[in-house]
């Protein structure tokens, strides 16, 4: 696994929120029909973060179904195009960032991520892609190119927003270095990217029977959820005071072997789960959220939604700071003030000795 460390900002006080800890997994291409009841039967670790509020009726991007664009949208907390969209449509390794190779509608404009907030506020941040075009968040929102810390509580943590990010191509390897990250610093925000459904998808096809290659890595992926909800069990710093927010930039399956038609609902959609260990609080994201956000049924949604709108995997970066008791993105649309998702959470735990 390749690493790359950078200083952690020393931390601030910032009263008490549900957690200290929250993790975004992406495991790419996970179909929602892949976690309907029969098959949670079969995936301890799905069924366990099951437990928090969740839908399998999520969407991806309403213009797009592949990678990059809705990562992109998850930790900025905007849909790709549109107004104040993020306007990154490549699914490539990314450019050189003098070349275009950054998350900017135009040179002179910042777009700011999750990882900003929780940098600037003066908590860890950290990103383990299991893709090597991740290399765009580090180009993006590395020493480099991060915008100046405005976040006046923390003192000045300076440019680089995620401190640590690392590639790995085994999925144990992810694990380990989301448990790792974990294990640095007392609060933090990690983003975590499970490759192999995606690339087992496009080898033999999305086929959801129990004993096709296809379902088998989602189970690989379910081990490997294992390892780390029992790593969180495990460490008394952690266990009750962290969060998983899970979800995927796409399904897949049509065309077969890939998921490039936006328009098919195999691919649209999507699940979202929120997972705060400790708490019993399973329930409908939909139903926690009536009138301010709804569910589309089968529907795609329009591009630009008037209204309601359905529940995306654009909310995970404002839904992950919400839970850590930060402000949302700056600009960002879901999740944010002008279309908030509620996730529901448990009553502030006791400070621990020492805190």
């Amino acid at each position: 696994m390749c690493l790359l460390h950078f200083v952690v900002p020393a931390l601030v006080s910032l009263g008490t929120p549900p957690v200290d800890h929250v993790v975004i997994v992406s495991v790419d291409g996970l179909r929602a029909d892949a976690l309907e009841a029969h098959a949670l039967e079969q995936l301890p670790a799905f069924s366990r973060l099951f437990q928090g509020p969740h839908t399998l009726n999520a969407r991806c991007d309403p213009d797009s179904s592949v990678t990059l664009p809705n990562h992109v949208g998850m930790v900025t907390g905007r849909s790709m195009r549109g107004p104040g969209g993020h306007a990154y449509e490549l699914n490539t390794l990314p450019l050189a960032p003098a070349a275009g190779g950054l998350v900017r509608p135009s040179p002179t404009r910042y777009i700011a991520s999750c990882f900003d907030v929780a940098h600037d506020a003066g908590l860890s941040t950290a990103a383990i892609a299991s893709k090597l075009k991740f290399t765009l968040f580090v180009q993006t929102w590395g020493e480099d190119y991060g915008a100046p810390d405005t976040d006046v509580r923390g003192g000045d943590n300076g440019t680089n927003k995620i401190g640590t990010f690392a590639f790995a191509h085994e999925m144990p390897q992810v694990t380990a270095g989301v448990i790792d990250a974990l294990d640095d610093a007392p609060r933090g925000l990690i983003f975590v990217h499970y490759a192999l459904p995606d690339s087992v998808g496009h080898t033999t096809g999305w086929t959801t029977e129990p004993d096709q290659p296809w379902m088998a890595s989602v189970k690989v992926i379910d081990t490997e959820l294992g390892r780390l909800l029992s790593a969180i069990d495990a460490d008394p710093a952690l266990n009750d005071r962290t969060a998983v927010i899970l979800t995927t930039d796409h399904g897949g399956g049509v065309p077969f072997r890939t998921h490039t038609d936006p328009d098919a609902l195999v691919n649209y959609r999507i699940p979202f789960v929120v997972w705060i260990d400790g708490a019993e609080l399973s329930s409908d994201l939909y139903t926690a959220n009536s009138g301010a956000r709804t569910d589309p049924g089968v529907d795609r949604t329009p591009s630009h939604e008037q209204g309601a709108a359905p529940i995306r995997n654009t909310d995970a970066g404002n839904a992950a700071l919400q839970l850590l008791g930060l402000d949302p993105i700056p600009g960002s649309t879901y999740g944010g003030e002008s279309l908030p998702l509620a996730v529901t959470s448990p009553a502030p735990a006791a400070p621990r000795a020492g805190s």
